[in-house]
Order: C-alpha cells, then sequence, then structure tokens
C-alpha cells in the first residue's frame, strides 16, 4: 500500500513528481503489443516507460506493471490523475489474474468517483 501511494506521488519526500514524470514518461512505442491488456487498452496508444507500461484506456492512462514466475503472479496498475491504483499479489494460478486490473478499472469508471 505504501508503494502504491508513492507511486502516486504521495510521498514528494521520498521522490518528487518531477522525478515520477520521468519515470512513467513514455518512451518506446509498443504499437499493437497485444499482451498486455489487449483487449481493453487502445493498442495504438500503448508506450513502454522506465520499467513501466503506460496505456491509454479511453482518456485514461494507466500505468501497467505485471509479471509472473514459478506460480507467482504480480498485477500493479494506477492512474495518476484519479489518484487510484490496485496491487495484486498471488501465489497460485488463477482466472483473476487476467481480469483482475482491467475489472477494477471498469468499476471504478461506472462509479463516477472524482478526486
Amino acid at each position: 500500500g505504501n508503494w502504491l501511494r508513492l507511486l502516486l506521488g504521495h510521498k514528494p519526500h521520498i521522490i518528487a513528481d518531477s522525478t515520477l514524470d520521468q519515470v512513467f514518461k513514455p518512451m518506446i512505442d509498443t504499437g499493437k503489443e497485444r499482451r498486455i491488456l489487449g483487449q481493453w487498452i487502445d493498442r495504438d496508444k500503448a508506450f513502454y516507460a522506465m520499467g513501466w507500461r503506460v496505456l491509454e484506456h479511453g482518456a485514461d492512462t494507466i500505468i501497467y506493471h505485471g509479471g509472473y514466475v514459478n506460480g507467482f503472479r504480480g498485477e500493479i496498475a494506477f492512474n495518476r490523475k484519479e489518484n487510484i491504483g490496485i496491487c495484486v499479489l498471488m501465489n497460485a494460478s488463477s482466472a483473476l489474474s487476467g481480469n483482475c486490473i482491467t475489472t477494477f478499472f471498469d468499476f471504478w469508471q461506472t462509479l463516477g468517483i472524482e478526486n
């Protein structure tokens, strides 16, 4: 939770917003990337930053990273503008890993909550 808060900019005494801006700045156009939330994002607007995927979903920019090794899976994604994010850690294979990020942000959008 604290790490996610840091990535959202709530710990400026540790890392400045200007540094976060640089870390999450799109650097490489990944074009028609299909592996990363391919049915959910605008694949023409998918980029790679410094270790993070920068994905456009409608009017929102989602910063994302995920991984899988030896049966363990981690998914983290956040929207800096809306100040919302999710981190899911799993120690077993599950269908949840394939849809937890999209379900979370789609649900958030239906709530219509503003910061």
